[in-house]
């Protein structure tokens, strides 16, 4: 099952990516948007993914952040299912729904989907939370500024 970007990318980040200093690769964009999906636990509808796929498993680039972003999304699963805890047997549950260590990203078509759809809540945050940059510097800045301020 592959990573699809959500819709809303192409139209948010077109300025970006007809200037110098654009994202390397497609999968920046999923990413930052599903740090802000995953953060406020904000699942977006399927129907607002992009149809065509882009990549089917995490880049190279990613690897080193592979468990940590599979991580992210169980804790994300378990707050939003309610999960306590304390309660070992649903959170078993949880994780075994979501990950396979056999797949090429180590996750189950339910993983891949749910993560697509944080990727999609994410940039619907990002939509209405940050106006649009023409600038990659510009964006990362407000993006940082927004959402993981220090």
């Amino acid at each position: 099952m592959p990573f699809r970007l959500p819709k809303l990318s192409d139209i948010y980040f077109k300025e970006i990516d007809n200037s110098y200093s654009k994202f390397k690769f497609e999968f920046d964009k999923y990413y930052l948007s599903l740090m802000v999906g995953l953060d406020k636990r904000e699942l977006g509808p399927e129907k607002d993914l992009k149809r065509e796929s882009f990549v089917d498993h995490f880049p190279e680039k990613f690897m080193d952040v592979k468990g940590h972003i599979i991580g992210l999304l169980i804790d994300a699963e378990l707050d939003r299912r309610g999960v306590s805890n304390n309660d070992r047997d649903r959170i078993e549950g949880v994780i075994l729904s979501i990950v396979d260590h056999e797949s090429n990203n180590w996750l189950k078509k339910e993983g891949i989907n749910i993560l697509n759809q944080y990727a999609v809540g994410g940039m619907s945050i990002i939509w209405e939370r940050i106006p649009k940059h023409s600038t990659l510097e510009g964006f990362l800045t407000a993006y940082f500024q927004e959402f993981f301020p220090e």
